[in-house]
């Protein structure tokens, strides 16, 4: 699964939202249509959870967090939110940073929302421009994710990340097949002129706050969402 996230699969009430300048909404509205199709799998889990937990909470099973809490990266929440499901157990930490005590093979089903585009960003000065090269200080923090998630993960899991900054993004199917990981379904990758100029491609704008203050073009056009959707293989490949 390789797709950029478009205003035209949102019905009429979503788009007309007051929050619908804020790409968040429609990436968790999206997420959680995914996510129904995968009501079967027992251990779900979302990484970087935050302190919005609808996802979480949809799934009759298991459910985990992996969020360290520290406030930092993202601005996320620095204390646990009061209204974890039940039958939800929280590891605070990073994974591919501190997360060597999560068990081996134990999600099977595993999102981010959000999330994943702070790996590597600060090293590489918050960059959203398209990538000419993979700068190391950024690969090594993705590729320690994505490696560290597939050990976590259970042969046959599945996995579904919305990341922002599609045109710098696009990146990111690398790290995860050189996980060992495997493309959910085969679609082509969106090119950096769909992501950058797709008119109907959902987009972060700064009017959500302050219509007031109107986003550059330009600048609106590195916003764009793609959703990229894995299965850990049932047989590992040859070392």
């Amino acid at each position: 699964m390789l797709e950029l996230l478009r205003s035209d699969i949102f019905f009429k009430d979503e788009l007309d939202h007051p929050a619908s300048g804020y790409a968040k909404w429609f990436q968790r509205i999206h997420t959680m249509r995914l996510c129904a199709s995968y009501h079967d799998r027992k251990n779900f889990c979302e990484v970087g959870a935050n302190d919005y937990l609808e996802i979480l909470k949809q799934f009759p099973g298991d459910k985990y967090i992996i969020d360290p809490y520290d406030g930092l990266e993202g601005m996320g929440a620095a204390i646990l939110p009061p209204d974890i499901p039940d039958r939800c157990e929280v590891f605070r930490c990073a994974l591919g940073v501190d997360s060597g005590d999560i068990p081996g093979d134990l999600f099977d089903y595993v999102i981010t929302v959000s999330v994943i585009k702070h790996i590597g960003q600060s090293e590489t000065n918050f960059d959203c421009e398209p990538l000419d090269y993979r700068p190391k200080e950024q690969e090594e923090p993705r590729d320690a994710f994505c490696n560290e998630l597939f050990r976590v993960m259970r042969p046959g899991g599945v996995t579904i990340h919305s990341i922002d900054h599609a045109p710098h993004n696009r990146s990111y199917l690398k790290n995860f097949t050189d996980a060992g990981f495997e493309l959910l379904r085969n679609d082509e990758l969106p090119s950096v002129d769909e992501c950058l100029h797709d008119l109907s491609a959902v987009r972060q704008r700064h009017d959500w706050l302050d219509p007031a203050i109107p986003m550059p073009v330009e600048e609106m056009r590195l916003h764009s969402v793609l959703t990229m959707g894995f299965v850990k293989p049932q047989t590992e490949r040859p070392a």
